[in-house]
């Protein structure tokens, strides 16, 4: 063989290994389904919630969001996947999510935030408490982001503690597309 055939296949096969160690997308991949859980598949990311909590599309305009509601507690998840048009990366991403934060009543220096990972992806992870009409509620917020997509994973709740064991295995299989 010549060298340039002998180059040409050395580039193919590296490149075929590149694609199967990055799974082809360089992204996460689904959990497989725990016991007593539910998987919905949106259009820009799946994940999965506990098979007694009632799933409620989301009308918010540029995004695809989804609320999981504890009807025992009334504690909700709401998770919003938003393709961006460019790229603010996930420090842009987060700057957004605590001014969305801030215009809900939190106090910004009140908002503890936390370097994470979820699913093998960077991610930040907010936490404060907001008074909606003299009711103090606990709000832990996820905020992740590959490529285009920018995603919060928020819990709302009167009572952190109900909750917050079910929200760190439900945000574990958030998996964006």
């Amino acid at each position: 063989m010549n060298k340039k055939i002998k180059l040409t296949l050395l580039a193919i096969v590296l490149v075929i290994t590149a694609l199967v160690l990055t799974g082809c997308g360089g992204g996460p991949t689904a959990p497989d389904l725990m016991e007593g859980f539910e998987r919905f598949e949106g259009e820009n990311f799946e994940i999965q919630y506990p098979e007694e909590w009632t799933v409620e599309i989301q009308t918010i305009p540029g995004a695809e969001a989804v609320m999981f509601t504890d009807i025992m507690t009334g504690s909700n998840v709401v998770v919003a996947v938003e393709r961006l048009g460019g790229r603010i990366g996930l420090s842009g991403t987060k700057d957004l999510a605590v001014d969305t934060l801030v215009a809900q009543g939190a106090n910004r220096s009140d908002i503890r935030e936390e370097s994470v990972r979820v699913n093998g992806m960077r991610a930040y992870r907010l936490e404060t408490t907001i008074d909606m009409m003299g009711i103090e509620v606990e709000i832990i917020s996820i905020v992740t982001g590959r490529r285009r997509v920018a995603a919060t994973i928020t819990l709302s709740t009167l009572d952190i503690s109900e909750n917050v064991e079910v929200f760190n295995e439900l945000i574990e299989t958030f998996t964006p597309r």
